[in-house]
């Protein structure tokens, strides 16, 4: 019986966040250069490399919603030559480092 209300529960949770995300997935384009850069930064500040001798920006994240989300947020606030983008997958020894390559491409 508790095995069923999880699932219901995870059902229920799943479809929740479906809703949320369809009813906000568009207010980016509503949101000001001002109030996109703020978001920015404070993924930035979460998320974000803070090496002193470095001048790369660096976002580290599992999430690839999370990072698609902040390469978004810098191509609308800032002219970024793409190509100057690079990536690094780091994995534990027990992650299949060929898998997780598949997912990230």
């Amino acid at each position: 019986m508790k095995e069923k209300a999880v699932t219901a529960n995870d059902f229920k949770g799943q479809l929740y966040i479906k809703k949320l995300t369809n009813r906000n997935v568009k207010l980016i384009n509503k949101l000001t250069i001002n109030t996109q850069k703020l978001i920015l930064s404070t993924l930035y500040l979460g998320e974000g490399a803070k090496y002193k001798s470095s001048r790369m920006l660096t976002l580290g994240n599992s999430n690839a919603k999370i990072i698609k989300f902040y390469l978004k947020l810098l191509k609308n606030c800032y002219n970024i030559d793409e190509n100057k983008f690079r990536a690094r997958i780091q994995c534990r020894f027990d992650q299949d480092k060929l898998k997780l390559e598949r997912f990230w491409q």
